[in-house]
């Protein structure tokens, strides 16, 4: 929340230091509670995107981290209270076990410089949250590594400002963010994997939580949105009906079914589809399977123990089998 000062109702008298309120502790942990779980979210989704990358007709070199601004947040004192800014765009969480992490970058190092110059522009207006420098700075990285070879990149880390050589290896290509807000709900768009912190919470363990990631990431991998966007499937109320609800629904069920695939090659136990699935239902349902889109939970769980009796028989680790999905490309059109 911003805090506004009314210059005016401030007594002359009144030190500097107090007539502007200090951050309170509860909402510094606030903050620093989220980037925990975009931490999260960045390590298990780029674990099944490079787990998978082989398979994944579109690629990007990610580096495995997730970058910030104090601008984009909605008090940016409490954002300079919890976090470390030497520039206005610095690392906000890293992928265990990612390129940015396996060159030594950690939380808090800032953006210094990259080949063209690191451009901030000017804070237009320093009293409104803003994703745009951050929007503006992802892409720019984003053609600088598509160009092919090491790029380097300059930081200011504990030890003072370095230059580094980061190579990222194609991976599946999505962003992965966590939202805000009181939905327990997660969505794709063709580029970005979207969990909700309420939802990432509710799991209850990394192999349910890495489902979750696998389903949304299994959309993108499929191209759904652009699939069902050349249908001209209805959104909004005209989902509820007609060729756009079987679509739809052809395209969860899809997106179950390569889930289970993704995570299984990355390593986690696919059996914990089956088991969010039935605490997701359970709690939640009917929840967003009321329209009619998604399937009851029980008949996806159906849907799945079919997949995994196909998964268990093609063995995959042993004969290097890819997902038939990861083959074929979607069938909701065909």
């Amino acid at each position: 929340m911003l805090l506004l000062l009314m210059i005016g109702l401030v007594p002359l008298f009144v030190p500097l230091s107090l007539a502007f309120a200090q951050p309170k502790q509860a909402d510094i942990e606030a903050y620093r509670a989220l980037v925990v779980l975009d931490e999260r979210l960045a390590t298990t989704g780029y674990r099944l995107a490079k787990a998978n990358a082989s398979f994944c007709k579109i690629r990007t070199r990610n580096p495995g981290w997730v970058l910030h601004s104090y601008r984009q947040y909605p008090d940016r004192d409490v954002a300079r209270a919890a976090f470390r800014f030497h520039t206005p765009v610095a690392i906000a969480a890293t992928a265990a076990g990612g390129p940015a992490d396996m060159a030594g970058l950690k939380a808090g190092d800032s953006l210094v410089d990259m080949p063209g110059g690191a451009a901030w522009g000017e804070d237009a207006n320093p009293h409104r949250s803003s994703y745009a420098l951050i929007v503006k700075t992802s892409n720019r990285l984003a053609q600088l590594f598509a160009g092919g070879g090491a790029v380097p990149l300059t930081f200011h880390t504990g030890q003072g400002e370095q230059e580094l050589l980061l190579d990222p290896p194609p991976v599946c290509a999505s962003q992965f963010r966590i939202s805000t807000g009181g939905s327990a709900d997660a969505g794709a768009d063709g580029t970005t994997v979207r969990i909700s912190a309420k939802l990432a919470n509710f799991t209850a363990t990394e192999d349910e939580f890495a489902f979750l990631v696998a389903h949304e990431l299994a959309h993108n991998v499929l191209q759904h949105r652009a699939l069902l966007d050349s249908a001209d499937v209805k959104r909004g109320i005209g989902r509820m009906f007609g060729e756009s609800k079987q679509l739809i629904r052809a395209s969860e069920v899809e997106a179950d079914r390569l889930a289970l695939w993704l995570i299984n090659n990355a390593g986690y136990d696919p059996a914990a589809g089956l088991t969010f699935m039935e605490r997701f239902g359970r709690k939640y349902g009917p929840g967003f399977f009321a329209d009619g889109t998604h399937y009851q939970w029980r008949q996806r769980q159906e849907i799945m123990r079919e997949e995994l009796a196909l998964l268990s028989q093609t063995k995959r680790g042993k004969n290097g089998r890819p997902p038939p999905l990861l083959i074929t490309g979607s069938q909701i059109l065909r």
